[in-house]
Protein backbone atom coordinates (compact mmCIF):
# COMPACT_ATOMS: atom_id res chain seq x y z
CA UNK A 1 0.00 0.00 0.00
CA UNK A 2 1.42 3.45 -1.01
CA UNK A 3 2.12 5.50 1.56
CA UNK A 4 0.61 8.82 2.04
CA UNK A 5 2.31 11.59 0.91
CA UNK A 6 3.67 14.10 4.28
CA UNK A 7 1.99 17.69 4.60
CA UNK A 8 4.92 20.41 3.25
CA UNK A 9 4.82 21.34 6.17
CA UNK A 10 6.63 18.47 7.86
CA UNK A 11 8.31 18.19 4.82
CA UNK A 12 9.89 21.25 5.47
CA UNK A 13 10.50 20.86 8.79
CA UNK A 14 11.74 17.73 8.52
CA UNK A 15 14.22 19.09 5.55
CA UNK A 16 15.56 21.70 7.58
CA UNK A 17 16.52 19.20 10.41
CA UNK A 18 19.04 17.22 8.25
CA UNK A 19 20.17 20.13 6.25
CA UNK A 20 19.59 23.27 8.48
CA UNK A 21 23.56 24.28 8.10
CA UNK A 22 23.71 24.19 4.20
CA UNK A 23 20.53 26.00 4.27
CA UNK A 24 21.25 28.91 6.65
CA UNK A 25 24.79 29.06 4.40
CA UNK A 26 22.68 29.32 1.76
CA UNK A 27 20.35 31.93 2.96
CA UNK A 28 23.13 34.08 4.41
CA UNK A 29 24.81 34.43 0.95
CA UNK A 30 21.50 35.14 -0.88
CA UNK A 31 21.33 38.08 2.00
CA UNK A 32 24.52 39.26 1.61
CA UNK A 33 24.23 39.57 -2.38
CA UNK A 34 20.82 40.50 -1.75
CA UNK A 35 22.38 43.33 0.49
CA UNK A 36 25.54 44.43 -1.90
CA UNK A 37 23.62 43.91 -5.24
CA UNK A 38 20.30 45.87 -4.63
CA UNK A 39 20.74 49.70 -6.42
CA UNK A 40 24.63 49.26 -6.91
CA UNK A 41 25.07 52.07 -8.91
CA UNK A 42 23.02 54.63 -6.86
CA UNK A 43 26.12 56.21 -5.84
CA UNK A 44 27.49 57.84 -9.20
CA UNK A 45 31.12 56.77 -10.50
CA UNK A 46 33.74 58.13 -8.32
CA UNK A 47 36.91 59.41 -9.85
CA UNK A 48 39.31 56.57 -8.67
CA UNK A 49 36.83 54.51 -9.96
CA UNK A 50 36.75 55.97 -13.38
CA UNK A 51 40.55 55.37 -13.11
CA UNK A 52 40.19 51.85 -12.93
CA UNK A 53 37.67 50.55 -14.96
CA UNK A 54 39.41 53.16 -17.68
CA UNK A 55 42.93 51.42 -17.21
CA UNK A 56 40.72 47.69 -17.20
CA UNK A 57 39.41 49.23 -20.73
CA UNK A 58 42.21 49.98 -21.95
CA UNK A 59 44.36 47.01 -21.47
CA UNK A 60 41.09 44.83 -22.71
CA UNK A 61 41.66 47.00 -25.93
CA UNK A 62 45.65 46.53 -26.09
CA UNK A 63 47.00 44.17 -23.53
CA UNK A 64 50.11 44.73 -24.91
CA UNK A 65 50.43 48.24 -24.52
CA UNK A 66 47.93 48.89 -21.85
CA UNK A 67 48.16 45.75 -19.30
CA UNK A 68 50.98 47.31 -16.70
CA UNK A 69 49.78 50.93 -17.39
CA UNK A 70 48.29 51.43 -13.77
CA UNK A 71 51.95 50.87 -12.44
CA UNK A 72 52.88 53.91 -13.62
CA UNK A 73 50.75 55.38 -11.35
CA UNK A 74 51.95 53.50 -8.64
CA UNK A 75 48.84 51.05 -8.75
CA UNK A 76 49.86 46.83 -8.92
CA UNK A 77 47.56 45.48 -12.04
CA UNK A 78 45.94 42.54 -10.24
CA UNK A 79 42.41 44.67 -9.84
CA UNK A 80 42.75 45.92 -13.33
CA UNK A 81 42.56 42.48 -15.18
CA UNK A 82 40.19 40.81 -12.98
CA UNK A 83 37.74 44.00 -13.89
CA UNK A 84 37.94 42.65 -17.69
CA UNK A 85 36.17 39.71 -18.04
CA UNK A 86 32.64 41.48 -16.65
CA UNK A 87 33.71 44.83 -18.65
CA UNK A 88 33.38 42.35 -22.02
CA UNK A 89 30.51 40.76 -20.19
CA UNK A 90 28.05 43.29 -18.56
CA UNK A 91 26.94 46.23 -20.96
CA UNK A 92 27.09 48.96 -17.50
CA UNK A 93 30.90 49.40 -16.87
CA UNK A 94 30.27 50.79 -13.55
CA UNK A 95 28.34 47.25 -12.64
CA UNK A 96 31.01 45.27 -13.50
CA UNK A 97 33.74 46.86 -11.47
CA UNK A 98 31.59 47.20 -8.37
CA UNK A 99 30.33 43.59 -9.02
CA UNK A 100 33.82 42.46 -8.37
CA UNK A 101 34.19 44.51 -5.25
CA UNK A 102 31.11 42.20 -4.39
CA UNK A 103 32.29 39.34 -4.68
CA UNK A 104 35.70 40.11 -2.97
CA UNK A 105 33.52 41.40 0.12
CA UNK A 106 31.61 37.72 -0.25
CA UNK A 107 34.86 36.24 -0.08
CA UNK A 108 35.40 38.64 3.50
CA UNK A 109 32.54 37.71 5.21
CA UNK A 110 33.40 33.85 4.72
CA UNK A 111 36.37 34.16 6.14
CA UNK A 112 35.09 35.70 9.20
CA UNK A 113 32.83 33.08 9.97
CA UNK A 114 36.04 31.12 9.69
CA UNK A 115 37.97 32.77 11.49
CA UNK A 116 35.46 32.94 14.46
CA UNK A 117 35.24 29.19 14.14
CA UNK A 118 38.33 29.01 14.96
CA UNK A 119 37.94 29.76 19.02
CA UNK A 120 34.79 28.60 19.55
CA UNK A 121 32.36 25.78 18.25
CA UNK A 122 29.09 27.38 18.66
CA UNK A 123 28.05 27.60 14.76
CA UNK A 124 25.08 30.29 15.71
CA UNK A 125 28.35 32.87 16.70
CA UNK A 126 29.95 31.29 13.20
CA UNK A 127 26.56 32.67 11.37
CA UNK A 128 26.70 36.02 13.65
CA UNK A 129 30.19 37.20 12.45
CA UNK A 130 28.66 37.15 8.78
CA UNK A 131 25.48 38.71 9.49
CA UNK A 132 27.47 41.29 11.04
CA UNK A 133 29.41 41.75 7.92
CA UNK A 134 26.51 41.73 5.39
CA UNK A 135 25.18 44.59 7.91
CA UNK A 136 28.10 46.76 8.56
CA UNK A 137 28.33 50.42 6.84
CA UNK A 138 31.72 50.59 6.53
CA UNK A 139 31.87 47.35 4.65
CA UNK A 140 28.59 47.64 2.52
CA UNK A 141 29.98 50.84 1.65
CA UNK A 142 33.41 49.59 0.50
CA UNK A 143 32.04 46.52 -1.20
CA UNK A 144 29.72 48.43 -3.64
CA UNK A 145 33.11 50.52 -5.01
CA UNK A 146 34.68 49.81 -7.65
CA UNK A 147 37.90 49.96 -5.84
CA UNK A 148 40.91 48.08 -4.68
CA UNK A 149 40.27 47.98 -1.21
CA UNK A 150 37.20 45.37 -0.98
CA UNK A 151 39.83 42.62 -2.48
CA UNK A 152 42.41 43.91 -0.14
CA UNK A 153 40.36 43.40 2.83
CA UNK A 154 39.03 39.96 1.87
CA UNK A 155 43.13 39.48 0.99
CA UNK A 156 44.53 40.57 4.45
CA UNK A 157 42.07 38.76 6.21
CA UNK A 158 42.65 35.23 4.01
CA UNK A 159 46.63 35.83 4.43
CA UNK A 160 46.34 36.32 8.62
CA UNK A 161 43.44 33.48 9.13
CA UNK A 162 45.94 31.20 6.90
CA UNK A 163 49.19 32.37 8.93
CA UNK A 164 47.38 31.64 12.08
CA UNK A 165 46.21 28.32 11.25
CA UNK A 166 49.49 27.20 9.22
CA UNK A 167 52.28 28.07 11.79
CA UNK A 168 50.63 27.45 15.05
CA UNK A 169 49.85 24.05 13.39
CA UNK A 170 53.08 23.13 11.52
CA UNK A 171 54.45 24.50 15.66
CA UNK A 172 52.32 21.97 17.23
CA UNK A 173 52.68 19.27 14.73
CA UNK A 174 56.39 18.87 15.03
CA UNK A 175 56.53 19.38 18.97
CA UNK A 176 53.54 16.51 19.27
CA UNK A 177 55.06 14.32 15.82
CA UNK A 178 51.27 14.92 14.20
CA UNK A 179 52.03 14.24 10.77
CA UNK A 180 48.56 15.12 9.78
CA UNK A 181 48.84 18.09 11.54
CA UNK A 182 52.09 18.96 9.89
CA UNK A 183 50.73 18.05 6.35
CA UNK A 184 47.39 20.54 7.13
CA UNK A 185 49.55 23.24 8.30
CA UNK A 186 51.66 23.04 5.36
CA UNK A 187 48.13 23.46 3.01
CA UNK A 188 47.00 26.36 5.27
CA UNK A 189 50.73 28.16 4.51
CA UNK A 190 50.52 27.64 0.54
CA UNK A 191 47.48 29.33 0.41
CA UNK A 192 48.52 32.18 2.64
CA UNK A 193 51.43 32.53 0.59
CA UNK A 194 49.26 33.35 -2.25
CA UNK A 195 47.11 35.01 -0.85
CA UNK A 196 49.99 37.20 0.37
CA UNK A 197 51.25 38.05 -2.90
CA UNK A 198 48.13 38.65 -4.37
CA UNK A 199 47.41 41.02 -1.53
CA UNK A 200 50.85 42.80 -2.76
CA UNK A 201 49.41 42.54 -6.17
CA UNK A 202 46.07 44.35 -5.36
CA UNK A 203 47.80 46.75 -3.08
CA UNK A 204 51.44 47.72 -2.66
CA UNK A 205 50.48 49.02 0.82
CA UNK A 206 49.06 45.62 1.85
CA UNK A 207 52.79 45.30 3.57
CA UNK A 208 51.02 46.37 6.53
CA UNK A 209 49.78 42.68 7.03
CA UNK A 210 53.51 41.79 8.09
CA UNK A 211 52.79 43.56 11.70
CA UNK A 212 49.80 41.91 11.99
CA UNK A 213 51.59 38.65 11.41
CA UNK A 214 53.86 39.21 14.54
CA UNK A 215 50.77 39.00 16.84
CA UNK A 216 50.16 35.25 16.05
CA UNK A 217 52.89 34.62 18.69
CA UNK A 218 50.96 35.74 20.99
CA UNK A 219 48.11 33.00 20.70
CA UNK A 220 50.50 30.34 21.21
CA UNK A 221 50.05 29.79 25.34
CA UNK A 222 52.84 27.28 24.93
CA UNK A 223 55.56 29.78 24.75
CA UNK A 224 54.60 31.50 28.11
CA UNK A 225 54.55 28.08 29.95
CA UNK A 226 57.96 27.41 28.46
CA UNK A 227 59.26 30.93 29.41
CA UNK A 228 58.04 30.03 33.31
CA UNK A 229 59.45 27.15 33.40
CA UNK A 230 62.47 28.04 31.78
CA UNK A 231 62.43 25.73 29.13
CA UNK A 232 64.55 27.47 26.63
CA UNK A 233 65.16 24.87 24.09
CA UNK A 234 61.68 24.49 24.03
CA UNK A 235 60.61 27.82 23.57
CA UNK A 236 63.15 28.44 20.84
CA UNK A 237 61.92 25.08 18.93
CA UNK A 238 57.94 26.28 19.25
CA UNK A 239 59.31 30.23 18.13
CA UNK A 240 61.52 28.07 15.39
CA UNK A 241 58.78 26.44 13.60
CA UNK A 242 56.12 29.17 13.96
CA UNK A 243 58.88 32.03 12.07
CA UNK A 244 59.29 28.93 9.84
CA UNK A 245 56.08 28.96 8.58
CA UNK A 246 55.77 32.97 8.76
CA UNK A 247 58.93 33.36 6.97
CA UNK A 248 57.44 30.71 4.12
CA UNK A 249 54.41 32.92 3.76
CA UNK A 250 56.68 36.44 3.49
CA UNK A 251 59.18 34.89 1.11
CA UNK A 252 56.80 33.14 -1.05
CA UNK A 253 54.42 35.48 -1.07
CA UNK A 254 57.46 38.32 -2.01
CA UNK A 255 58.52 36.18 -4.70
CA UNK A 256 54.59 36.24 -6.29
CA UNK A 257 54.87 39.94 -6.20
CA UNK A 258 58.53 40.47 -7.49
CA UNK A 259 57.56 38.52 -10.73
CA UNK A 260 56.15 42.09 -11.50
CA UNK A 261 59.61 43.30 -12.48
CA UNK A 262 59.69 41.47 -15.64
CA UNK A 263 57.41 45.11 -16.41
CA UNK A 264 59.83 47.85 -17.15
CA UNK A 265 56.99 49.54 -15.26
CA UNK A 266 57.86 47.96 -11.69
CA UNK A 267 59.66 50.87 -10.44
CA UNK A 268 56.51 53.35 -10.70
CA UNK A 269 54.79 51.27 -7.70
CA UNK A 270 56.77 53.25 -5.34
CA UNK A 271 56.94 56.98 -6.70
CA UNK A 272 53.65 57.32 -4.86
CA UNK A 273 54.44 56.59 -1.34
CA UNK A 274 55.40 60.29 -0.61
CA UNK A 275 51.93 61.67 -1.48
CA UNK A 276 50.48 59.38 1.34
CA UNK A 277 52.86 58.74 3.61
CA UNK A 278 55.15 61.29 6.24
CA UNK A 279 59.01 60.61 5.69
CA UNK A 280 60.79 59.66 9.08
CA UNK A 281 61.63 63.58 9.26
CA UNK A 282 58.81 64.65 8.80
CA UNK A 283 56.81 62.92 11.31
CA UNK A 284 60.08 63.46 13.72
CA UNK A 285 58.76 67.06 13.46
CA UNK A 286 55.45 67.09 14.86
CA UNK A 287 55.14 63.51 16.08
CA UNK A 288 52.19 63.98 19.11
CA UNK A 289 50.39 66.13 16.53
CA UNK A 290 50.43 63.75 13.80
CA UNK A 291 49.42 60.34 15.77
CA UNK A 292 47.03 62.67 17.81
CA UNK A 293 45.25 63.24 14.41
CA UNK A 294 45.10 60.09 12.64
CA UNK A 295 44.25 58.15 16.00
CA UNK A 296 41.43 60.53 16.41
CA UNK A 297 40.45 59.47 12.63
CA UNK A 298 40.74 55.48 13.20
CA UNK A 299 38.71 55.86 16.44
CA UNK A 300 35.91 58.03 13.99
CA UNK A 301 36.13 54.83 11.40
CA UNK A 302 35.65 52.44 14.21
CA UNK A 303 32.67 53.99 16.17
CA UNK A 304 31.04 55.26 12.35
CA UNK A 305 31.77 52.22 10.38
CA UNK A 306 31.77 49.72 12.32
CA UNK A 307 28.95 50.60 14.75
CA UNK A 308 29.63 52.71 18.14
CA UNK A 309 27.53 49.77 20.07
CA UNK A 310 29.99 46.43 18.77
CA UNK A 311 33.07 48.83 19.01
CA UNK A 312 32.28 49.82 22.85
CA UNK A 313 30.54 45.91 23.91
CA UNK A 314 33.74 44.60 22.29
CA UNK A 315 36.47 46.50 23.98
CA UNK A 316 34.44 46.04 27.42
CA UNK A 317 34.16 42.55 27.15
CA UNK A 318 37.93 42.25 26.19
CA UNK A 319 38.53 44.44 29.35
CA UNK A 320 36.72 42.30 31.54
CA UNK A 321 38.12 38.70 29.56
CA UNK A 322 41.87 40.00 30.18
CA UNK A 323 41.42 40.93 33.56
CA UNK A 324 39.45 37.23 34.18
CA UNK A 325 40.21 34.20 34.25
CA UNK A 326 39.37 33.38 31.04
CA UNK A 327 41.81 33.03 27.62
CA UNK A 328 42.32 35.91 26.38
CA UNK A 329 42.15 35.89 22.45
CA UNK A 330 39.92 38.63 21.89
CA UNK A 331 42.46 40.77 23.57
CA UNK A 332 45.21 39.56 20.94
CA UNK A 333 42.14 39.48 17.97
CA UNK A 334 42.39 43.35 18.58
CA UNK A 335 45.65 44.15 19.23
CA UNK A 336 46.01 42.30 15.36
CA UNK A 337 43.76 44.69 14.14
CA UNK A 338 45.55 47.54 15.74
CA UNK A 339 49.16 45.95 14.26
CA UNK A 340 47.70 46.57 10.77
CA UNK A 341 46.22 49.90 11.66
CA UNK A 342 49.48 51.40 13.52
CA UNK A 343 51.95 52.15 10.60
CA UNK A 344 49.13 54.15 9.25
CA UNK A 345 48.37 56.10 12.23
CA UNK A 346 51.97 56.78 12.97
CA UNK A 347 52.98 57.95 9.25
CA UNK A 348 49.66 58.74 7.28
CA UNK A 349 49.73 62.00 5.41
CA UNK A 350 46.56 61.70 3.57
CA UNK A 351 44.39 58.72 4.59
CA UNK A 352 40.93 58.14 3.93
CA UNK A 353 38.02 55.72 5.89
CA UNK A 354 38.71 52.88 3.04
CA UNK A 355 42.17 52.60 4.59
CA UNK A 356 41.50 51.53 7.87
CA UNK A 357 38.33 49.20 7.24
CA UNK A 358 40.56 46.02 6.87
CA UNK A 359 40.50 46.39 10.73
CA UNK A 360 36.79 46.21 11.00
CA UNK A 361 35.72 42.34 10.49
CA UNK A 362 38.65 41.49 12.92
CA UNK A 363 36.48 43.62 15.45
CA UNK A 364 33.54 42.01 14.62
CA UNK A 365 35.12 38.66 14.97
CA UNK A 366 36.31 39.64 18.46
CA UNK A 367 33.06 40.75 19.39
CA UNK A 368 31.89 37.50 18.48
CA UNK A 369 33.88 35.69 20.72
CA UNK A 370 33.50 37.58 23.28
CA UNK A 371 29.43 36.98 23.13
CA UNK A 372 30.15 33.27 22.82
CA UNK A 373 32.49 33.42 25.79
CA UNK A 374 29.53 34.76 27.84
CA UNK A 375 28.41 31.36 29.73
CA UNK A 376 26.35 32.84 32.80
CA UNK A 377 22.45 32.34 32.24
CA UNK A 378 21.35 35.15 33.55
CA UNK A 379 23.52 37.35 30.86
CA UNK A 380 21.53 35.75 28.15
CA UNK A 381 18.70 38.68 27.99
CA UNK A 382 21.66 40.82 28.15
CA UNK A 383 23.49 38.96 24.99
CA UNK A 384 20.54 38.77 22.90
CA UNK A 385 19.52 42.65 23.22
CA UNK A 386 23.06 43.43 22.48
CA UNK A 387 23.10 41.51 19.54
CA UNK A 388 19.42 42.53 17.82
CA UNK A 389 20.50 46.33 18.73
CA UNK A 390 23.59 45.77 16.53
CA UNK A 391 21.73 44.36 13.86
CA UNK A 392 19.09 46.87 13.72
CA UNK A 393 21.35 49.82 14.19
CA UNK A 394 23.35 47.97 10.98
CA UNK A 395 20.29 47.33 9.37
CA UNK A 396 19.20 50.51 9.22
CA UNK A 397 22.54 52.10 8.07
CA UNK A 398 22.18 49.74 4.97
CA UNK A 399 18.74 50.89 4.38
CA UNK A 400 19.51 54.63 4.53
CA UNK A 401 22.64 53.39 2.16
CA UNK A 402 20.38 52.05 -0.55
CA UNK A 403 17.80 54.60 -0.57
CA UNK A 404 19.41 58.11 0.77
CA UNK A 405 23.29 57.51 0.56
CA UNK A 406 23.98 61.08 0.52
CA UNK A 407 22.12 61.27 3.56
CA UNK A 408 23.57 57.94 5.18
CA UNK A 409 25.69 59.53 8.15
CA UNK A 410 28.92 59.02 6.16
CA UNK A 411 32.50 60.01 7.69
CA UNK A 412 32.79 64.06 5.64
CA UNK A 413 35.96 62.74 3.84
CA UNK A 414 33.85 60.06 1.61
CA UNK A 415 30.60 62.30 1.99
CA UNK A 416 32.78 65.18 -0.17
CA UNK A 417 34.43 62.32 -2.32
CA UNK A 418 31.54 60.63 -3.22
CA UNK A 419 28.56 63.13 -3.27
CA UNK A 420 30.02 66.85 -3.06
CA UNK A 421 33.30 67.32 -4.72
CA UNK A 422 34.53 67.22 -7.83
CA UNK A 423 35.51 63.76 -7.55
CA UNK A 424 31.83 62.83 -7.43
CA UNK A 425 30.32 61.59 -11.04
CA UNK A 426 26.94 63.35 -10.47
CA UNK A 427 26.24 63.87 -14.10
CA UNK A 428 28.72 61.99 -15.61
CA UNK A 429 26.81 59.15 -17.26
CA UNK A 430 23.80 61.58 -18.51
CA UNK A 431 26.80 63.58 -20.44
CA UNK A 432 27.99 60.77 -21.84
CA UNK A 433 24.67 59.65 -23.34
CA UNK A 434 23.98 62.90 -24.04
CA UNK A 435 27.11 63.45 -26.11
CA UNK A 436 26.90 60.67 -27.92
CA UNK A 437 23.68 61.48 -29.39
CA UNK A 438 25.44 64.65 -30.78
CA UNK A 439 28.63 62.37 -32.29
CA UNK A 440 25.49 60.45 -34.13
CA UNK A 441 25.75 63.31 -37.18
CA UNK A 442 28.58 65.77 -36.10
CA UNK A 443 32.19 65.28 -35.68
CA UNK A 444 33.05 66.49 -31.66
CA UNK A 445 35.97 68.06 -29.87
CA UNK A 446 35.24 67.44 -26.18
CA UNK A 447 37.45 69.41 -24.04
CA UNK A 448 37.54 68.39 -19.84
CA UNK A 449 39.27 69.73 -16.82
CA UNK A 450 42.28 67.68 -15.72
CA UNK A 451 43.97 64.81 -17.50
CA UNK A 452 42.71 61.66 -15.14
CA UNK A 453 39.80 60.93 -13.02
CA UNK A 454 35.97 62.25 -12.66
CA UNK A 455 36.92 63.71 -15.74
CA UNK A 456 37.72 62.85 -18.28
CA UNK A 457 38.06 58.69 -17.28
CA UNK A 458 34.54 59.02 -16.22
CA UNK A 459 33.30 60.00 -19.69
CA UNK A 460 35.61 57.69 -21.39
CA UNK A 461 34.53 54.51 -19.33
CA UNK A 462 30.37 55.13 -20.39
CA UNK A 463 31.55 55.50 -24.18
CA UNK A 464 33.89 52.23 -24.60
CA UNK A 465 31.50 50.47 -26.49
CA UNK A 466 29.68 53.24 -28.61
CA UNK A 467 29.92 53.58 -32.01
CA UNK A 468 29.58 56.98 -31.81
CA UNK A 469 33.06 57.48 -30.08
CA UNK A 470 34.70 56.93 -33.50
CA UNK A 471 32.93 60.24 -33.86
CA UNK A 472 34.57 62.28 -30.98
CA UNK A 473 37.45 63.05 -29.47
CA UNK A 474 38.23 63.65 -25.41
CA UNK A 475 41.12 65.71 -24.21
CA UNK A 476 41.93 67.28 -20.85
CA UNK A 477 42.86 70.58 -20.10
CA UNK A 478 45.27 69.80 -17.64
CA UNK A 479 45.33 71.09 -14.03
CA UNK A 480 42.16 72.78 -12.71
CA UNK A 481 41.05 75.57 -12.58
CA UNK A 482 40.00 75.96 -16.27
CA UNK A 483 41.28 78.89 -17.75
CA UNK A 484 41.70 78.93 -21.35
CA UNK A 485 41.79 76.07 -24.19
CA UNK A 486 45.57 76.31 -24.93
CA UNK A 487 46.37 74.30 -27.67
CA UNK A 488 43.05 72.81 -28.57
CA UNK A 489 41.83 76.33 -29.81
CA UNK A 490 43.54 76.21 -32.99
CA UNK A 491 41.44 73.10 -33.72
CA UNK A 492 37.85 73.80 -33.08
CA UNK A 493 37.90 74.74 -37.11
CA UNK A 494 38.14 70.86 -37.58
CA UNK A 495 35.28 69.77 -35.57
CA UNK A 496 31.72 70.36 -36.37
CA UNK A 497 30.97 70.91 -32.48
CA UNK A 498 33.35 71.84 -29.32
CA UNK A 499 32.29 71.22 -25.74
CA UNK A 500 33.60 71.82 -22.30
CA UNK A 501 32.33 69.77 -19.63
CA UNK A 502 33.59 71.05 -16.17
CA UNK A 503 32.69 71.75 -12.49
CA UNK A 504 31.60 74.92 -11.84
CA UNK A 505 33.78 76.28 -9.31
CA UNK A 506 36.70 75.15 -11.55
CA UNK A 507 35.55 77.38 -14.58
CA UNK A 508 38.06 80.60 -14.30
CA UNK A 509 37.96 81.71 -18.25
CA UNK A 510 40.37 84.31 -19.61
CA UNK A 511 38.49 87.13 -21.05
CA UNK A 512 39.49 86.42 -24.13
CA UNK A 513 38.02 83.05 -24.12
CA UNK A 514 34.06 83.04 -24.59
CA UNK A 515 32.71 80.28 -22.64
CA UNK A 516 29.61 79.71 -25.26
CA UNK A 517 25.77 78.66 -24.05
CA UNK A 518 25.53 76.88 -20.78
CA UNK A 519 23.55 73.20 -21.92
CA UNK A 520 23.43 71.00 -19.49
CA UNK A 521 23.80 71.49 -15.60
CA UNK A 522 24.01 68.87 -12.69
CA UNK A 523 23.52 69.84 -9.49
CA UNK A 524 25.06 67.84 -6.38
CA UNK A 525 23.67 67.00 -3.54
CA UNK A 526 24.80 69.36 -0.42
CA UNK A 527 23.98 72.99 -0.16
CA UNK A 528 26.71 75.41 -2.14
CA UNK A 529 27.75 71.75 -3.65
CA UNK A 530 29.60 72.65 -7.20
CA UNK A 531 27.56 71.56 -10.36
CA UNK A 532 28.73 69.63 -13.29
CA UNK A 533 28.03 71.61 -16.60
CA UNK A 534 28.08 70.97 -19.97
CA UNK A 535 28.66 73.79 -22.51
CA UNK A 536 28.45 74.19 -26.01
CA UNK A 537 31.48 76.42 -27.39
CA UNK A 538 30.78 76.43 -30.82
Amino acid sequence: MKAAKKPWSVRLLEHLANNWLYDVIGLVVIVYLANRLYRLTNIPVFADEAIYIYWAQLAASDWGRYAFASMNDGKTPLIIWLMIPLLKLLRDPLVAGRLLSVMFGLGQMIVAGVFTAVFTDKKRYHFLAAILVIFCRGLMLNNRLALMDSASGFLVMLTYVCAFVGALGLSLGREEKAADLQHRGWWWLALGSLSFGLALWVKFSNLLILPMLATIFLFDDRLGDYWRQRQWRALARACGWTLVGLGTIVIIGGSLFATLKLSASFPGIFRRGGDFLYTLSEFSDRPVEIMLGNWRFFWQVLTNYGGIIMVMATIILAAIEFLGPKQREVVWILLAALAYALPIILFGKVVYPRYYLPVIPFVIVAFCISLANIQTAALFNFKTALIILVIGAGMYNCWRLHTLPHQAGLLPADQEQLFQEWSSGHGIKQTAQFLARKARHHRLLVMTEGHIGTLPDGLQIYLWKAQERNNMRIVGLGTPPVKNYGEFAREFADYDQVWLVVNSHRLELEPEASAGALIKEYARPGRGAPSLQVWQIK
